[in-house]
């Protein structure tokens, strides 16, 4: 993300029953980048430990080359696997997958007397609400985010 000067980056995520197991999911992630994309050449070895795609990256962007081998290694302890799609100069597509098991009826029935507790404890509505911080420089999706 950190390579997209101008642009966007489109975050989507899709799901399906895991055909061997139907107990468990398959959750997929797709990263769209309007950056630079990566060079042809780099990209069989870009989820490596240390990999940068090219001098201007590691010049420009002073990056470890450690967060696509962290991604690679998150997402193959997690049952999936992670790749990309190129179009250099105008950016790039991540993809990657875990594989999740669904929760039991047991599960289910429990988080939502679980919840329904909670919503009947008396806590005020503030102590119900979360804070969260978003860091965004688009005033466009600064403005949708607020409302």
């Amino acid at each position: 993300m950190k390579f997209t000067n101008e642009g966007g980056i489109t975050i989507s995520c899709s799901h399906h029953v895991d055909e061997k197991d139907p107990s468990y999911i398959i959750i997929r992630t797709e990263v769209h980048d309007t950056g630079m994309g990566v060079n042809p050449s780099d990209s069989e070895f870009i989820f490596n430990r240390f990999a940068q795609s090219t001098q201007r990256t590691i010049t420009d962007y002073c990056g470890s080359g450690l967060g696509l081998f962290i991604g690679k290694m998150l997402a193959e302890l997690m049952g999936g696997k992670i790749w990309m799609e190129n179009n250099p100069d105008k950016g790039c597509t991540f993809y990657f997958t875990v594989r999740v098991q669904l929760a039991s009826k047991q599960e289910t029935k429990l988080i939502r007397r679980l919840s329904e507790n909670f919503a009947e404890s008396g806590v005020s509505e503030n102590e119900k609400k979360l804070e969260v911080l978003i860091v965004e420089d688009n005033k466009i999706v600064s403005l949708a985010i607020f409302f």
